[in-house]
Formats: structure tokens, sequence, C-alpha cells
């Protein structure tokens, strides 16, 4: 297109032949990109190509050149992927140059939201392999730049004996590297190891049948299993073989269990079939036998031991509607008092409480009305805060689990409607939303694991449900890291990141530093430098991409009007001219394309010309006829105009010749030229007197090339 100094870039997009060179098609653009330099995400198969474009993000056809969809997104994006492996668009979202951004994964087809995380501050390019996706955020201009990092596998369960994962999924709990997940519906508890998504241990078959399955479960130091059933009873389990040990009779359906020191407290709500008192029975777990029961009143749904020791105990008098929080005394298991709470609750009741240290520090989080809640609960009674809440959720808030500085909290549809459900994490003091992904429908739970990245990713399972007594349900692995290395470890500029071989496992990445005036080379297994290249450019002609020709040859494209061949083993460059400030490249058998949107000089002209290079021999440089052709199309003048200006063009071929002017948003203004000319130089005039002030497009069409210029308006 056309750069003017305070003005904008007139976009264009052409199609070239990559064997003859030749354009053999092109279109203007109906409006501006939203952000330089441009990103898009190019569907090859879906034939799209997808473009940050005035404020939003559109989709194109590539055969056609047409708008196919005006909208897929609405948001101000400044870069646009596209992920061909899950068939999703990623698109990084800035609010400003000095504000952490947004990397945002949605369906291109549908627009539906998939995934936003907050990465870094001014995120640029994102790249994927397998289920991790990469955002490079260059940061504050002259700053430090970061990598960010998000991992999303829909069902991560990868038994090698292809077994199916279960159904009925309505609980899960970790403890180390492992997770234990229960199927109401099969009557299954498998023992998963998260770093691997496998089998710990074959699953546990609970023994229990039809609609009386297990429903939740706790830990019994590091080697038993306490489940509760629906079956009237709690059944223990050696965690490490999976044998059943015993069975200790309840007056009822086991809801919740908690373990403090050698007792075990069952929540036993009201059920109509059972028909006993709301209770909750103490289980001494040495002589396996219940000693004591406690009546908190109608439908005791959660509760824990607090740090203290005491037991909590949250009670539902209605359904729906408000309970309270109910507090035994450690040790003697005297009522101490109680609490409302702010709020209904929702079933089944996923709590979480994280205890912190000191009175102050320990927190209930609930979620009540649809809305998260914190309180202390220990100490003076306090006041509930709120954490959290969501009003853009088209469904509703109902559990969260604890994760260290982060809690996540499910949404699932009204009504329990078969529509996607979302997990929010939320950061656990401010209340901040970091991150929000689609996790399937009817999701039970979602906890934090210890995933393949360890500590290094805040990593999560979403449990979903699936059909009961089927083997349906799914568990969606979720991650992500604002920084995956440490402080000022990348460098400044951070311009474009790629892979160092084609194939998808590859976990060697290249990115282009131009503040740093190097290629630093990381291992996306391990999130470490491997090696920084310098480029040996400076100031602001610094690198912009990196291709790698082979694993000791790097291609890098410059300001510095050139494009360098680096041998990394030596370091060596070998500068190959292009005579423009080089920008994109892109790879067509031996031949390399290159884009160069500026001339080599200090204001930026135009250049919109393309070098073309030879692999084969890295020396065969030369600038696209198609593009640099003897058909020039120069500035209006007067520029801006108020009545007449001028145009200056020359055409090297005779032929039909076509001027037309057009609104920024493409619409045709006028055609100021129409006919078959012959080669030479001539002047078009333009009455602008009936235009109203603004800027305009005005296009040459002759002999194949197509040249634009903007021309300004001013009354």
């Amino acid at each position: 297109g056309v750069f003017q100094p305070g003005s904008d870039v007139a976009p264009r997009w052409f199609v070239l032949d990559a064997a003859t060179e030749r354009i053999i098609d092109s279109i203007t653009f109906t409006g501006f990109f939203n952000s330089f330099p441009l990103r898009a995400g190019v569907d090859l198969k879906g034939r799209r190509l997808y473009v940050p474009q005035l404020g939003r993000v559109r989709a194109f056809d590539i055969d056609s050149l047409t708008v196919a969809r005006d909208t897929v997104f609405p948001g101000n994006c400044s870069a646009v992927a596209y992920d061909s492996s899950t068939s999703t668009l990623l698109l990084s979202i800035r609010p400003d140059f000095t504000s952490p951004g947004w990397l945002t994964t949605i369906n291109p087809l549908t627009g539906a939201l998939l995934s936003t995380v907050r990465v870094g501050v001014n995120p640029g390019m994102v790249t994927t392999r397998l289920t991790e996706t990469y955002a490079i955020n260059e940061g504050v201009f002259g700053g430090a730049s970061t990598i960010s990092y998000r991992g999303y596998a829909p069902h991560v369960y990868l038994d090698p004996t292809s077994e199916a994962f279960g159904g009925g999924a309505n609980y899960i709990a970790t403890r180390g590297n492992l997770a234990y997940v229960v199927f109401n519906g099969t009557h299954q508890i498998r023992v998963l190891d998260t770093r691997y998504h496998t089998n710990h241990i074959s699953p546990i078959n609970t023994g229990t049948s039809g609609f009386d399955g297990p429903r939740t479960l706790d830990f019994q130091g590091d080697s038993v299993l306490v489940v509760g059933t629906y079956a009237g009873d709690i059944r223990r389990f050696n965690a490490t073989t999976g044998k059943l040990i015993d069975s200790i009779l309840m007056p009822g359906k086991a809801e919740a269990i908690a373990v403090g020191d050698s007792l075990a407290y069952v929540a036993i709500p009201l059920d109509a079939a059972y028909k006993p008192d709301s209770v909750v029975v103490v289980v001494n777990l040495h002589t396996g036998k219940p000693v004591d029961t406690l009546v908190a009143g109608l439908n005791p749904f959660g509760l824990f031991v607090d740090r203290a020791g005491n037991l909590q105990v949250v009670v539902a008098d209605t359904i729906p509607g408000a309970g309270r929080l109910v507090t035994y005394e450690h040790g003697s298991l005297l009522k101490k008092g109680e609490r409302p709470l702010p709020g209904a609750m929702s079933f089944p009741l996923h709590m979480t409480y994280e205890d912190f240290g000191g009175a102050a520090g320990d927190s209930l989080f609930i979620v009540l009305s649809d809305t998260l809640f914190a309180f202390p609960v220990t100490g003076p009674a306090g006041t509930a805060r709120v954490v959290f809440t969501d009003s853009l959720a088209k469904g509703d808030l109902f559990g969260v689990s604890g994760g260290g500085d982060y809690l996540l909290v499910t949404e699932r549809p009204k009504n329990f409607a078969a529509d996607p459900c979302y997990v929010h994490v939320v950061e656990r003091k401010s209340g901040a939303l970091v991150a929000k992904f689609l996790a399937g429908s009817f999701v039970s739970m979602a906890v934090r694991v210890n995933g393949f990245h360890g500590d290094r990713a805040t990593s999560f399972y979403a449990l979903s449900e699936g059909q009961f007594a089927t083997p349906s349900a799914r568990l969606t692995l979720l991650e992500f890291q604002p920084d995956i290395l440490g402080p000022d470890t990348l460098g400044s500029g951070a311009n474009h990141i790629t892979f160092e071989g084609m194939s998808l496992d590859n976990d060697k990445a290249l990115v282009t530093m131009n503040g740093s005036h190097s290629i630093v080379r990381l291992d996306l297994d391990t999130w470490t430098v491997l090696r920084r290249t310098a480029t040996k450019t400076s100031g602001f002609d610094g690198p912009r991409e990196t291709m790698a020709l082979s694993p000791s040859t790097l291609l890098v494209s410059t300001y510095a009007g050139d494009v360098r061949r680096i041998t990394v083993s030596d370091n060596s460059v070998r500068v190959i001219p292009v005579y423009g400030k080089a920008e994109g490249m892109a790879r067509a058998g031996s031949k390399i394309f290159v884009a160069l949107p500026f001339a080599p000089d200090a204001t930026y002209t135009p250049s919109a010309s393309v070098a073309v290079i030879d692999t084969a021999t890295i020396a065969s440089v030369r600038r696209d006829d198609a593009i640099a052709s003897a058909t020039t199309l120069e500035q209006n003048y007067p520029n801006p105009a108020s009545s007449g200006t001028a145009i200056h063009f020359s055409v090297d071929v005779a032929g039909r010749v076509i001027i037309a002017l057009y609104t920024p948003d493409g619409e045709l203004a006028g055609t100021i030229i129409d006919r078959e000319m012959e080669p030479g130089s001539y002047t078009a005039r333009i009455d602008a007197a009936g235009l109203a002030s603004g800027s305009y497009i005005y296009t040459l069409r002759a002999g194949g090339s197509v040249l634009s210029r903007v021309m300004k308006v001013l009354r």
C-alpha cells in the first residue's frame, strides 16, 4: 500500500505466481489494518484469510478475494494467527502499549470464545505446536520483552490400553502428582498421573451399582482413600493397590467427607428414600466405627476442617435458598457458633478452604447467588467480601476450587442445559480475572494439578460429567503462564517467533529480537534460552523476522536494507542487499520472497516491492518486476487538495488504463480514466470541489500492475 507520515496505510492484496513472479490478481481492502506489522491468519484448507482490520477481525475468501465474513471477532486485535491443528483463531489483544494484554482463542466459524488468557505487555505474534501456544510480548518501548504460554487439550486422558475413561464423573481431588476421579455412573475411581495423564494404577471398582455409586472422597494419610457413596456407606480402599479395606454403614447418602486427625466427618443430607434426619456422622478411623452424630440442620452439603481443627459445616435449610456455616469445636465437637451465608448456594456444593496462616488469612471461598464470596472462618466473624462476579457470563457461577494464588470458578449453563461450560481463573487476593477457558459440557469440577511443566505453569483439570453409566466423561487440560522466562531473560523488542524446523513436535523456537539485535533460540520443553546469535545490526535497523534454512543456517530480514544469512557455528554474517527495509518472508520451493514495505532511508518512504532470493545460491537477488515495474503512479499535487489536483503516471505497455477513486471504506467515488492508452507518461486531473473533506484512495490499473496512493481533501 501507500504510507504517508501522519496518515495511514492504504491496504492492498496481491496474489503472485511463485514460478513466474508475476501478479495474477489483486484487490483494494475496504479499510485500514488495526496494527503494524500486519499479522494475518491463513486457513489454506478452508481458503480463508483472517485480517485484523477496521477495529475487528474480517475473513476474506482466498480464491475470490472477496469478504466472506465482515465480523469474525468484534475486538480491536493487534495480530491474528490461525492454528490448523485445532481449526481455531488466535488473537493478540492489547488495551494499550503499557498494560498487560490478552491472548484470545475463538472458533472462526461461529465466533464462540474458547479461551482468553492474560499475557504480557504489548502482545504481538503467536504460534502453536501441538497443544501449546506461545505469544511474544514486545513490552514497553525499549523495555524487556516476555513470552507467554497457554496449553489447551480438550480431552487429555491417554490410557495406553485404549480403555474408555468413564461416565457420570462428579468429583476430582488431587494429591501430589496424582488425581483421583470419582465416576458415579460407571462405579469407578481412576488414579491418574497428572504429568502424563495416564492411569497410575488400574481403575478402582467401588462395588456399588445402579444410582448408588461413589460420590466423594478424602484421604486418610497417604495410604487410604475414604470414599463416600450413595449406597448408604463409606468405603475405604488401599491407595496403592486399590483393594477394598472395609465398608462402614451410614444412615443415608454420603454427600461430602472431611478427614481431620483420626476422625472422618460424613455429611448426610435429607433424602426421601432413606428418611433420616440431616446429620453429620463422626467416624473413628482407627476402629472403623461411628462414634457421634451431629445435627447441624437440614441438608448439610459441605464440610471441612479448619486450621484450628474445628469442623465447619455448610447447611442449606432450604433449596434453593441461603444457608448457614455452623462451627463445631475441635475435640469436644460442641457447637461453637454459626453465621448466615450471604446468598443462595448451588447444588452440588463445591467450595474451597484456603489456609494461609493466621486468623485473618483463613478464608472460605464459596459461590452464592452467582457471586464468589470469601470470609474468615476463625476469629471474629468478619464481613464476607465479594471476590468475583462475571456480568458477561451467559450461565451461572456455581463452584470454586483452590490453587495457591488462583481460584478456579466454574460456570454452567442455566437450567442445566447441554451448552458449553467455562472455567474462570481468578486471582485469590484481587479477584481479577486472568483467564477463561471453555471446558466442555456438564463440567463437574476444576482442580489445580501438577502438569508437564510442573510448578512453572498454572495447570488444572476440568472434569466434564458425561452421560451417566456410559464412558463419555472428558478431562480437559488447561494451562497458562504469563512469562515462561525470568525477568529480562529474553531481551527487548521481540518481533517474531517461529519454530526451528517444520515438524509439529519440534521443541526449539527462534525469537527475533529487534531491540536487542539478536536471534534467541529457546527450548520449549524446558523453557530455557539455549543460544543468542547476534545479527550485527544496530539502532533502528534491527532484525524483523527469522527463517531457519537448516539447524545451522538462519536467514534474517532487517531494516538495514538487507537480508542476512547467519552461520550459527561461527556467527558469521553474509549481507544480501534487497534495497528496502525487509519485513516478512515466505518460502516457495527454492525461492524466498521478502516483503519490502519501505525504502531504506530515514523517512520510511514507500517501497512496495518484493525481493526474491534463490536459496540454491543465496546470491541471486532481484526486485520483483511485477510490483516494481516501469508503470508508475505519483503522489497527487497539491495534496491536500481543495479544488483541482493533478496526478502524474506512466505505463509501460499498451492497453486499457483505469484510474479510479475510492473512499477509505472501499466505495467507488469516481472513475478518472478508463480507456486504451499507449506506453508513455501522462497527467490526470481530478476535480475535488464536490468531495467531502477526508482521505481517499486512487488506484491505477495498467498492464497487470495495480498501484495506489492516498489523496487528502481539505476544505
